[in-house]
């Protein structure tokens, strides 16, 4: 009898030991990994240029420097977070490892009740919050959008100002801020114009009469691209026709700029410039249908951009 109770009890002993010599391992491992991913982060937000998502002077002081410092106290936050819910994870992994040889001598009514119970309770109670938690960690490790990029979501574009642990920030182009829980963040379509490049095709896209001389079209909407200031001087402006209505000729007209805040001011110009000299030369054209551009395929017709795009014409 005292053979059995001594082998019982070495063998726990053993197991306990051997599971918590793992389990301190894994979150030494775990924890070094985080701390040298938010590093990672703050020097990656440290050497991005941040943009605004319109060219324009605003009201703020060192509106760059206030963004910057908004990033690293929200990356500082987010993981100072992990950090400390890391603990409180591996300390309840670690007992639930260690329960499970005695779960035999716990009636299974008794382990079913309380599973389910806690079940419940995360389901209806802490269901929401907690999805937005995981999301805000995944956006912090999987990185689809970053602080400073420019998204177009929800059919608003704009900045991301701020990521928090529950959700997001977005300085739209109007300076208004949209808030989107993070869940939300990983479930939507984003298009984001920073991810891998900042380069840009911007387009745009307009109507003449049915009689105009395209040759002389497209001449002058390639000088208006390249007198822009924004001009990208890595190919030649493109001009297409994309269209032949019943009164009218849909054009395009694009450009390569080198980031979305330049992208606007470009397409502005273009329309700008364009439409004085129609006016000038007594052209007819459209301008309902001069419209931004967000470089969709040829296959995307003309109500499918606009769809997309929540901004002015």
């Amino acid at each position: 009898m005292n053979l059995s109770l001594d082998a019982f009890f070495n063998f726990h002993a053993f197991y306990i030991i051997s599971v918590s010599l793992i389990s301190l391992a894994i979150y030494a491992f775990a924890s070094f990994r985080i701390d040298r991913l938010r590093q990672k982060r703050l020097i990656g937000l440290k050497r991005k240029h941040l943009d605004a998502p319109v060219d324009t002077e605003t009201p703020l002081d060192e509106p760059e420097k206030q963004q910057r410092k908004i990033g690293q106290e929200s990356i500082e936050t987010r993981f100072s977070f992990l950090q400390k819910f890391l603990p409180i994870v591996f300390g309840v992994a670690w007992l639930s490892v260690v329960i499970i040889p005695y779960l035999t001598r716990v009636p299974a009514i008794h382990v079913s009740l309380v599973i389910g119970s806690i079940s419940v309770l995360i389901g209806i109670a802490a269901r929401p919050f907690i999805e937005n938690i995981i999301s805000g960690l995944v956006i912090s490790f999987a990185q689809p959008i970053r602080i400073g990029d420019t998204v177009l979501i929800n059919d608003y574009y704009g900045v991301i100002e701020d990521i928090k642990l529950t959700h997001s920030v977005i300085n739209i182009w109007d300076w208004r801020r949209l808030v989107i829980p993070n869940s939300q963040m990983l479930s939507k379509e984003i298009i984001n114009y920073s991810l891998n490049d900042h380069h840009l095709w911007a387009w745009i896209e307009f109507h003449v009469s049915a009689d105009s001389n395209l040759e002389e079209i497209e001449e002058v909407a390639k000088k208006v691209a390249k007198s822009c200031e924004h001009y990208l001087d890595v190919e030649e402006p493109s001009f297409w026709v994309m269209g032949l209505e019943k009164d009218s000729i849909r054009c395009w007209l694009a450009s390569w700029t080198d980031g979305p805040t330049t992208a606007w001011a470009m397409r502005a110009h273009m329309r700008s410039e364009l439409a004085k000299y129609f006016r000038q030369k007594n052209i007819q054209f459209n301008m309902y249908n001069i419209n931004q551009g967000v470089t969709p395929p040829p296959s995307e017709t003309r109500s499918e951009v606009s769809a997309k795009q929540n901004v002015p014409n």
